[in-house]
């Protein structure tokens, strides 16, 4: 694979990827592509995502030698059919979408093109990108969110610096997300793959009750109205003994 010179302009400020990111993302972008791997169903029970987290990661398509264009576009599931492997489901996914940690299979390959702003390092996001899962699930970056570029000769990465519409959805509707990240690598010397990683986690507070009066016990009301009459009785006998 040709390595094409990324041109940064004076105001570059590209940091080196952590490489054992790249690593991570890359082992488990070949073990989802490998043939034996099932792929999980959906659960009987589904809930409203309202409160947990999902975290999977997958295979893009080599992207490295056109980062450094003004636009680009990356596939983010370059295996068939599309797959993405699922690291951890917490609250409600686990409980409704993704009971195990394991693969799940996506309703199409989602893709996305990148603009670069200006001669800057920030690529904004062209249209909202979807990961659909065959289980009932969405997970939606939304148009115009923003990605910072880092690069150091050898390897190429961008991470959400400033996402917008990031939502969670299923039947039982749509969920803002309470924190996105998102980022996707490409080494030059990797032909044909990239890998990249999703952090969507949503949480809904618990509305606060309104105040409650005390309801006092049977026994206590029943006391209170023996206790009023038989003091109205004394009253009346000492008026009588008092004249």
């Amino acid at each position: 694979m040709q390595v094409k010179q990324f041109n940064t302009g004076s105001n570059s400020t590209e940091t080196s990827p952590k490489s054992n990111s790249l690593t991570q993302m890359f082992a488990i972008g070949t073990l989802a592509i490998g043939a034996s791997v099932g792929i999980a169903a959906a659960p009987a029970h589904a809930v409203r995502l309202d409160n947990g987290a999902l975290t999977f990661t997958g295979a893009t398509s080599d992207f490295f030698a056109n980062a450094s264009n003004p636009s680009f576009t990356v596939n983010f599931s370059n295996n068939i059919p599309p797959i993405v492997s699922v690291s951890s489901a917490t609250g409600d996914f686990g409980t409704s979408g993704f009971p195990t940690n394991t693969v799940y299979g996506l309703n199409s390959s989602p893709s996305a093109t990148f603009t670069q702003v200006g001669s800057s390092n920030t690529y904004t996001l062209n249209s909202d990108l979807i990961f659909a899962f065959t289980n009932g699930t969405s997970v939606k970056a939304g148009n115009g969110s923003q990605f910072l570029r880092t690069f150091n000769g050898n390897s190429v990465g961008f991470a959400a610096s400033g996402t917008v519409g990031t939502t969670v959805s299923n039947s039982f509707g749509t969920v803002n997300t309470d924190s996105f990240n998102m980022n996707f690598n490409d080494i030059s010397s990797r032909s044909g793959a990239g890998g990249y990683s999703v952090l969507a986690s949503t949480f809904t507070e618990t509305p606060t009750p309104p105040p409650t009066t005390a309801v006092p016990e049977p026994f206590t009301i029943i006391g209170t109205l023996v206790g009023g009459t038989a003091a109205v009785r004394m009253r009346k006998k000492l008026a009588v003994t008092q004249k």
